[in-house]
């Protein structure tokens, strides 16, 4: 198996606050029975994340990713744009929204349809720098997510959540 990987990225000041930017496009491959070569993934992607100053204290973030995928022969493509805000300190809110095309080619005759629109809301109240508490309410996809570098495979989820996370 044989894998090509492209990655990059820039940092922008802009609106007294920052643009990060990325993309990259990674392609697997590997050699059939008679030599050929067979793609087996195949993913383009972009995204941006932009956080502004808005008022003293009060930050405005917006994020923005796109992906286009190809995985065994299924192409299909992501979109995730999540907003918040946090006035305070100890307290930020946002909501977020992903389509998929992924499922799409599922033969539904009769049957439930997969969705493809997703959207929730969040509140994080942070008790101390590595101590917080989140409430989620919504739908996300299933799939492998993939943060700081460690990648794990999510269900999909609808519903309401919380989390508690308490660091000494």
């Amino acid at each position: 198996m044989r894998a090509i990987d492209g990655f990059g990225g820039v940092q922008l000041p802009l609106l007294g606050g920052q643009l990060d930017t990325a993309g990259g496009y990674r392609v697997d491959t590997r050699e059939g029975d008679e030599g050929e070569t067979i793609i087996d993934y195949k993913q383009a992607f972009v995204e941006a994340d932009l956080s502004i100053p808005v008022f003293r204290k009060h930050n405005f973030e917006l994020q923005l990713e796109y992906r286009n995928i190809s995985k065994q022969g299924n192409d299909f493509q992501d979109f995730t744009i999540a907003v918040s805000y946090r006035p305070f300190k100890w307290f930020s809110g946002g909501a977020s929204y992903e389509y998929t095309t992924e499922f799409n080619s599922i033969d539904t005759e009769g049957e439930i349809s997969p969705r493809q629109h997703f959207g929730a809301v969040q509140a994080t109240f942070n008790f101390t720098e590595l101590s917080h508490a989140r409430l989620f309410a919504g739908s996300t996809r299933g799939g492998l997510r993939c943060v700081d570098g460690f990648c794990r495979i999510f269900p999909p989820f609808i519903g309401v959540r919380t989390e508690l996370v308490l660091q000494f």
